[in-house]
This record gives structure tokens, sequence and C-alpha cells, in this order.
């Protein structure tokens, strides 16, 4: 059997623009593109607090177990609290543009 060729109508990609809530001007995108990037970066500085007292607090709360237990607990116990402290922030960082940035519809 050959194989069958089928022709496939190409349409014109459409791109969606980014709108902001009233028609802004240079100066008022300027201005929210700071306010975004200042919400992000608290978003950032909250995340990095959360490792931070996860990479001090919790080898200092596993101090008086065998190094056995302490190494599976830091190599293999904190992986899936890493990967939804990221997913987390991810979603935070996310919302935050999207509460300020609409798309036409």
């Amino acid at each position: 059997m050959t194989p069958r060729r089928v022709a496939v109508p190409r349409h014109p990609v459409t791109v969606d623009r980014v709108t902001y809530p009233i028609s802004l001007g240079e100066d008022d995108r300027a201005v929210e593109t700071r306010r975004i990037v200042r919400e992000q970066g608290r978003v950032a500085a909250l995340t990095l607090a959360v490792v931070g007292a996860v990479l001090i607090g919790l080898p200092l709360l596993l101090d008086g177990l065998s190094p056995a237990v302490v190494w599976l607990v830091l190599s293999a116990g904190v992986q899936p609290f890493w990967i939804a402290l990221a997913l987390h922030h991810l979603w935070r960082a996310e919302r935050v543009e999207r509460d300020r940035v609409r798309t036409p519809r």
C-alpha cells in the first residue's frame, strides 16, 4: 500500500497581541512592566526565603538522628518538596503577570 498524501490548507497564524486594562501610552506600559517585575520579585523573595529556611532548618532538625537517616531525608525526601515549591513559584509568577495583563479574545 502506498502512503496517501493529504493536502492541508494553510491558514495564517494569528498572534494574540497583549492589551493592557486600558489604552496605555509608552510611559504607562513601562510603569506597568516595572510593577509586574516588582511583584514577581516579591514572589521570588518569598520562594528564596522558604528555600533558605529548609536548607538551614532541616539539617538542624535532623541533628540527633543517625547519619544514614539524615542522608536519606536530605537526598531523597527533599526532592518532592523542591518540585512542589518550584511549581508553586511558577504558578504564582504567572498569576501575577496574568492578573496584570490581559489578552484579547
